[in-house]
């Protein structure tokens, strides 16, 4: 009782009521009560709460001379939407002016562009350009933690989150996983952002040349799109050098070389030499990270080489076994029984299996 205004919003209690005149009390005489009388007692606002319509306005801002009449250059503050147009006063009054701050998202840099509490006209329009009406920017949402949230862009920017594809095409976006996020500028999380990704900015993706916006991992190897550009592998192959092993499995489990498909260079695919790539004894594997894998100083390839490159050991064709130091059991090693010279190559004695 002691407040004129109690909920701070600049309109005295008495005009939010409705009244006209005082209301005295035993303790105090109308005539002498401070009062203001409400120019409209058929509308009233709530004297405890700032923000009577909930539209992000001060009661205060929307009735700007504070005398409980709505002027028609003023916002309603018992309606959310003063023109009905679908979006509500605060959204529409922020866009309605320049920012006055430069690094604020906030205003319109182009008073062209400016949005209108009291006129209906601007929900159909798209003033920006962008693909998407004024309302329908208003209306955008999305699911978080399975949980549907607003997710509005700016009304008066083409790209809002300035990554290269327009609001539009990301909101209604046909990628692999569908719509892009048009408030997140890396809608997967890969390290590219939409744009780079979607080169055209057309909102869909064209596998044979794009990745995908809304998958970290557009081919499926493993490796995110983000990753595979800084490794130089090409992230719509699932394997680059076409060794027969993954790029995923390349980089984070055999740490054999995506983009070359013998890494250790003894002649033998990397994948042939794990039981893949045409191998034709998958039950035996050598070592893509070692020329030599079994120690007895010939390259696996060249134990191979005098019959068929083909990963099964064939001794009536004069192949050694790349996995065994002394392919025949008698004491030498295939190094030293094909005549290579002890003191460039020394055998290594513990790889024999």
């Amino acid at each position: 009782p002691r407040h004129q205004d109690s909920d701070g919003d600049g309109i005295w209690d008495g005009v939010e009521l409705g009244l006209t005149e005082a209301e005295a009390s035993d303790y105090e005489p109308a005539t002498e009560i401070e009062f203001q009388a409400d120019l409209d007692p058929s509308t009233d606002t709530d004297p405890l709460e700032l923000d009577t319509d909930g539209d992000g306005l001060n009661d205060g801002v929307e009735d700007l001379n504070l005398d409980g009449l709505q002027d028609v250059t003023e916002t309603d503050p018992d309606d959310s939407d003063t023109d009905n147009d679908g979006m509500d006063d605060g959204w529409e009054t922020t866009y309605s002016q320049l920012p006055t701050d430069p690094s604020s998202d906030e205003g319109c840099s182009d008073s062209s562009r400016f949005l209108d509490p009291l006129s209906a006209l601007d929900a159909a329009q798209d003033l920006d350009s962008d693909g998407l009406t004024s309302l329908e920017e208003y209306l955008l949402d999305k699911i978080v933690a399975g949980e549907r949230v607003a997710n509005q862009t700016h009304p008066c920017e083409t790209d809002t989150d300035g990554d290269g594809v327009n609001d539009g095409p990301e909101a209604d976006g046909n990628y692999g996983g569908g719509a892009s996020d048009p408030n997140n500028p890396d809608t997967d999380g890969d390290g590219l952002t939409d744009g780079e990704e979607d080169r055209d900015g057309q909102g869909d993706w064209d596998e044979w040349w794009e990745t995908d916006p809304t998958n970290a991992d557009s081919d499926g190897d493993e490796l995110s799109d983000g990753l595979e550009e800084q490794q130089g592998t090409d992230p719509l192959e699932e394997d680059t050098d076409d060794d027969g092993l993954m790029d995923g499995e390349e980089v984070l489990m055999l740490d054999t070389d995506p983009l070359e498909e013998d890494s250790d260079g003894d002649g033998v695919s990397d994948g042939m030499e794990l039981g893949r790539d045409g191998d034709q004894d998958a039950g035996s594997y050598t070592d893509p990270t070692r020329e030599d894998t079994d120690g007895d100083c010939l390259s696996d390839g060249q134990e191979e080489a005098a019959g068929t490159l083909d990963g099964h050991w064939d001794p009536s064709s004069g192949e050694t076994s790349p996995i065994r130091l002394d392919s025949d059991g008698d004491g030498l090693s295939d190094g030293y029984e094909l005549g290579l010279n002890s003191d460039t190559c020394e055998p290594d004695e513990g790889r024999d299996t």
